[in-house]
């Protein structure tokens, strides 16, 4: 456990004592049925339309937006985060821009895309990055912002997670790593309702690595010594805030709906220079005509971001970013020296002044994204609608990222400073038809069926631009604003491109039968048609079949269960989302000649997911006590993966092919609880929770001709020292992304690392050290918790996640804390400085950095006090409610890092990593209160 984390908990329970929430009513969600209580309106989600959840045959999880986690929540993903069984949500970094990785029921593809389907209001987005990654203009490249930010978390209404392929093959060849559907607010029947919400909240660095303060560095046999008292970490990090503001009124009829909202974020991060300014607007309206028989529909929303990145990068070198600049920055020594033009010290050997980098570099990216949907729905007949819709997904953005001439950065500073800007922009539209019939065919059987029709087209074009000399000019953020003042100096750091326009055309149907609402039979079949393919493999082709048994409605169930239903189904699913273009071959310009950049491969073909599922829900004592259980099998096949991983030949051209033999298998289990334990009019207590566990492996994995090791490679490690080293791949026989590392046994009498050798001894000897699987990134068991209740107008909830079976490589330490690195004068943990280490001992990867990255986390708490309406506060305020939020309060782990919870992508030839830690933008804890008025 963190225990420099305590005294900030204790400041925040004080801090939680007293709270506001207002509220004018609570709605009654039940109705009494004899001995049993039902839901008035238990519907799922299911893709093209929703049904009773007695009738969902799949593994569908709903969160509606009470349940949602509070607080300062940028991006739909974290509302969702420790909420449903079998999602694991991870952050890549603290930094207020990034995205998170979401894998549902673990890994299926180690190429393509691992992400879920998002589905909004019915449109299915593209979740690929809206905006540019940074390039490397002299120490790292960087990440894109977060895709999903463009939606404003007050406006989504509830979240389904469709998980089992009797659930997303629906969705066919994108529904294999899952469907989320987003469901946002719309207007209700009555008169029109204004709601105002703000929140303000501080934010501050959640957790150090315990570095040596300059007194104990300076009383270290050895230390080099400057004389100073220098807190680097300190220096470059602030006390961060967050101010959200959001206007929404809504209101409708018998015969229409409306909504229309408009939200602000201003959101300062930890670390200086960084952050961002978002505004939404977004409305929806829908009207019915010729007595209810056609009904219209609009949605739009409309998003602008401004976000500004610190020099941290996921392949920074041996001189590091920021944040390794200030891990090693030596507390002896003085960042600053006036007599030095860029007004910070500047050692000519290492290591970087991190001031001087994080205010000689501006990173700052503009994105600008509108995603709007028309649609029309005609009664036919009885029972027959016919449903046109259009969507469309726009955006446009530009990163510009420019160094001085002053910067610490010698391929920057030697060429008179250097500015990139790029700009990129996506395009894509669906249209679909479908026709639902709904046919109650005799009293007790009942036919529920849809077909339609789907095309969906993808476009993406940019350019980028690299200049460099300003003339002495020092200000950065002016080669942003005037970036052609600059010199071209190497013509092909200009470019355009155009990618090839990927196109998906869809034929689906769906057909479900019931019989008395006790028998439930779900049959899908999907055709997709994608141009990413060559000739021989256009389309694919994805059944599915399942079936639920309402054991309650039964006469022989026992009076005890309100619900108990059985369910299972098998079907597959299909995986299409890598580069385009990849059946064909490209030439490219090459010093008056071509050069090919893609060898063509006409046979590529979909990557397929077979899936199993059987489950069980069950609700007991009026449904006070609910859940479910369901077990899990899930194959991937025709695994996608760049030739080159195959063949370390020399040939440019890399080249695209299927893994015929290969096959990753997850196997799971999951399980989820809530108990409504407390229910009176005054009080009322509910907990509950999940845990999720999961197995990914790999088998029929081929030889890479690295080594001998059969295997897939990934996990590139940086530092000095540390060229061609890797940490992780995926083998056979193990799991995925298995760390492959040398055996750290300690150190000899002379200070040097031992080793595992081949005959079952040790050597200090790494070249005669064999490497062994030592455990997989993943972890098998993730767990969510959940506790809510309200004493009458006293509101609060308190929410937790965590993880368990994984390992963190911490590369970060790896690349930093060593005793040659403390002899070289930079900045180390005392057990390192202490230790018997050499100095002349090596760094390799090894054990030595692996840790668990087990974890559990206190994420969310909050407060809250409800004035009624009645109390006559303001006569035009129907209900005013102050709340305030604890996130992120303490972490419960053994991890020597900043946080256990991060994943740098450490990829090699495209294939990504998982479960290290590499100069990752540090947590934050949070704490912010706001204000609920409803007119």
């Amino acid at each position: 456990m963190k225990f420099k984390t305590i005294n900030t908990v204790l400041i925040a329970a004080a801090f939680f004592t007293f709270d506001f929430a207002y509220s004018q009513q609570t709605q009654n969600d039940t109705i009494s049925n004899g001995n049993k209580e039902k839901d008035i309106q238990e519907v799922v989600l299911i893709g093209y339309g929703g049904i009773k959840k007695s009738d969902a045959t799949g593994s569908v999880t709903s969160v509606k937006a009470e349940d949602f986690n509070k607080g300062t929540v940028t991006s739909p993903e974290q509302l969702l985060q420790g909420k449903a069984a079998g999602v694991q949500i991870t952050s890549t970094s603290g930094d207020p821009n990034a995205k998170s990785n979401v894998r549902i029921r673990g890994f299926g593809s180690i190429r393509s895309g691992g992400d879920p389907l998002y589905v909004i209001d019915g449109v299915p987005i593209s979740s690929g990055d809206s905006s540019s990654g940074r390039g490397d203009i002299g120490f790292g490249s960087g990440a894109a912002s977060n895709p999903l930010n463009f939606i404003n978390p007050n406006d989504i209404e509830s979240i389904d997670v469709l998980k089992d392929a009797g659930a997303v093959a629906i969705y066919g060849s994108r529904g294999a790593n899952g469907v989320i559907i987003i469901t946002t607010k719309k207007g209700k029947k009555g008169a029109g309702q204004l709601t105002f919400n703000a929140t303000s909240g501080f934010s501050r660095l959640a957790n150090r690595i315990d570095l040596l303060g300059a007194t104990e560095y300076a009383a270290i046999p050895g230390a080099k010594v400057f004389g100073s008292n220098t807190d680097a970490l300190k220096e470059i990090t602030r006390t961060g805030t967050n101010n959200q503001y959001d206007l929404s009124y809504a209101g409708g009829s018998d015969n229409g709906s409306y909504r229309v909202s408009l939200a602000y974020l201003d959101q300062k991060g930890i670390l200086l220079n960084s952050g961002q300014q978002k505004t939404n607007i977004s409305y929806y309206v829908d009207q019915k005509f010729f007595d209810n028989k056609l009904k219209l529909e609009s949605s739009f929303t409309a998003n602008f971001i401004r976000a500004i990145t610190p020099p941290t990068a996921e392949t920074a070198g041996a001189e590091g970013d920021v944040i390794i600049s200030a891990l090693r920055w030596n507390p002896t020594r003085n960042l600053f020296d006036p007599t030095n033009p860029s007004g910070y010290t500047i050692i000519a050997d290492n290591p970087r002044n991190p001031l001087n980098l994080i205010n000689y570099y501006t990173d700052i990216s503009k994105t600008y994204r509108t995603v709007g949907n028309v649609a029309a729905t005609l009664t036919i007949a009885k029972g027959l609608d016919f449903r046109v819709n259009y969507g469309v997904d726009y955006s446009t953005s530009q990163r510009a990222i420019a160094g001085s001439d002053l910067i610490n950065i010698q391929s920057i500073s030697t060429v008179g400073g250097t500015a990139l800007l790029f700009n990129i922009n996506k395009y894509n539209y669906v249209i679909e038809n479908t026709l639902n019939y709904k046919w109650k065919i005799t009293d007790k059987f009942n036919l529920n069926a849809i077909g339609g029709y789907s095309f969906q087209q993808f476009d993406n074009a940019g350019q980028q631009n690299l200049v460099q000399n300003y003339g002495g000019n020092h200000d950065q953020n002016y080669y942003i604003r005037n970036i052609f003042a600059g010199t071209v100096i190497n013509p092909s750091s200009q470019f355009s491109f155009d990618n090839p326009t990927d196109k998906l055309q869809s034929y689906f149907g769906r057909a479900i039968f019931d019989y008395n609402g006790i028998y439930v039979l779900n049959a899908i079949m999907r055709a997709d048609g994608s141009s990413k393919f060559g000739a021989n493999n256009k389309y694919g082709y994805f059944p599915s079949i399942s079936g639920a048994w309402n054991i309650d409605k039964e006469g022989f169930a026992p009076d005890y269960f309100n619900t108990l239903k059985l369910r299972g189904g098998f079907g597959i699913t299909g995986n299409q989302d890598f580069p385009s273009g990849l059946s064909s071959t490209f030439l490219q310009p090459n010093r008056g000649n071509y050069r090919p950049v893609n060898f063509g491969n006409a046979d590529l073909k979909w990557e397929q997911t077979e899936q199993y599922n059987a489950g069980i829900d069950f609700g007991l004592m009026q449904n006070r006590i609910s859940g479910s259980l369901d077990f899990y099998n899930k194959t991937s096949k025709d695994v996608l993966v760049q030739k080159i991983q195959l063949q370390r030949e020399t040939e440019s051209p890399l080249g695209f092919v299927n893994l015929d033999n290969t096959r990753f298998i997850n196997k799971g289990a999951e399980f989820s609880i809530s108990y409504k334990a407390i229910k009176t009019a005054d009080f009322n207590l509910d907990f509950g929770g999940n845990v999720a566990y999961n197995i990914t492996k790999a088998t029929g994995v081929i030889a890479d001709g690295f080594d001998n090791t059969v295997g897939i490679k990934t996990g590139i490690i940086n530092g000095q020292g540390l060229t061609d080293e890797y940490a992780q791949g995926h083998f056979d026989g193990q799991e995925l992304f298995t760390f492959n590392l040398l055996q750290f046994r300690g150190f000899d009498a002379n200070g040097l690392s031992l080793y595992d050798d081949a005959n079952g001894g040790v050597t200090s000897d790494p070249g005669l050290a064999v490497k062994k699987f030592s455990g997989s990134a993943l972890p098998k068991y993730n767990v969510g918790l959940f506790l809510k209740g309200n004493y009458k107008n006293l509101d609060f909830t308190l929410n937790g996640y965590g993880q368990y079976g994984g390992k963190i490589y911490d590369n970060t330490a790896n690349a930093l804390f060593y005793k040659a690195a403390f002899a070289q004068g930079t900045n180390v943990p005392a057990d390192v400085a202490n230790s018997n280490e050499a100095a002349n001992n090596s760094n390799g990867a090894s054990t030595r950095f692996l840790s668990s990255s087990d974890f559990f986390r206190f994420s969310n708490m909050s407060i809250g006090y409800t004035l009624k309406g009645e109390s006559g506060i303001f006569n035009y305020v129907k209900s005013v409610r102050f709340n305030i939020t604890g996130q992120n309060l303490f972490v419960i782990t053994g991890y020597k890092g900043f946080d256990p919870e991060v994943s740098t992508s450490k990829p090699i030839d495209g294939v990504p990593s998982y479960g290290i830690d590499y100069a990752s933008y540090p947590k934050a804890r949070t704490f912010s209160a706001g204000v609920n008025i409803n007119f």
